[in-house]
């Protein structure tokens, strides 16, 4: 599957703040934001984390896997695209028409997306049951093309016809809300301290006179920004 070098960055607390944005209808979508949105929350839950790691990397992966999933799904919704399926961990895609897979993988590919390899992935399991099911029709149907003429328009916090919640969704969405408390919280604190490290680094560069030194500074560097952004 397709991936990127390189990438617009948008830091993780402006992430998750963009994500709540859409979710109280206070910003409309923007290809540009989501995909920068979702490759920062990859690039802060890929790493493996040790007793070593920083605490401001110790990131809570349930979370951000849901903040991640709700990102993706608002792309995937809003954006026109080509979509490709693999089951489980196979590498070689389900042709159109085929057996929708119990698990595996969706890979998008943004219409307007500035490189034609840039594509945006999401394990089957964490698709919302109602963007699967429009996505498992057009697939049988043996359309791997999809735009958001193809998903009925709605909120994702649609409630019951009665208007009133049930002990379920009330359940799942106190969930939600808690391990978005979780997000913002990690989010503050590790970007304060995510720029203290980056400020710290800058200067060991510039008094570093050994050239391979030097470069591992700026490379740490890098890696702080792809998550948490340059600080001012």
């Amino acid at each position: 599957m397709a991936t990127r070098e390189r990438r617009n960055i948008m830091p993780l607390d402006q992430a998750y703040y963009y994500l709540r944005a859409l979710q109280e209808r206070e910003e409309k979508p923007s290809l540009f934001k989501l995909c920068s949105s979702i490759a920062t929350v990859d690039a802060a839950i890929t790493p493996v984390f040790t007793e070593e790691t920083p605490s401001y990397q110790r990131l809570s992966r349930r979370a951000w896997a849901q903040v991640r999933a709700n990102l993706f799904d608002w792309l995937i919704r809003s954006f026109p695209g080509y979509m490709v399926v693999y089951e489980g961990d196979s590498m070689q895609p389900v042709d159109a028409g085929e057996r929708w897979p119990e698990s595996g993988v969706v890979e998008f590919y943004p219409e307007r997306a500035r490189r034609r390899e840039d594509s945006y992935a999401c394990p089957l399991e964490d698709l919302y049951e109602d963007t699967q099911t429009v996505l498992r029709w057009c697939f049988a149907e043996g359309r791997q093309q999809i735009s958001p003429a193809d998903f009925p328009e709605r909120s994702l916090d649609d409630e019951p016809d009665d208007g009133e919640p049930g002990a379920a969704q009330v359940e799942a969405e106190a969930l939600i809300e808690q391990l978005y408390e979780v997000c913002v919280d990690e989010a503050v604190r590790g970007k304060k301290r995510a720029h203290e490290k980056w400020w710290q680094l800058y200067w060991e560069a510039n008094s570093c006179n050994d050239k391979h030194a030097r470069h591992e500074l700026h490379r740490q560097m890098s890696q702080l920004q792809s998550v948490w952004g340059r600080p001012s």
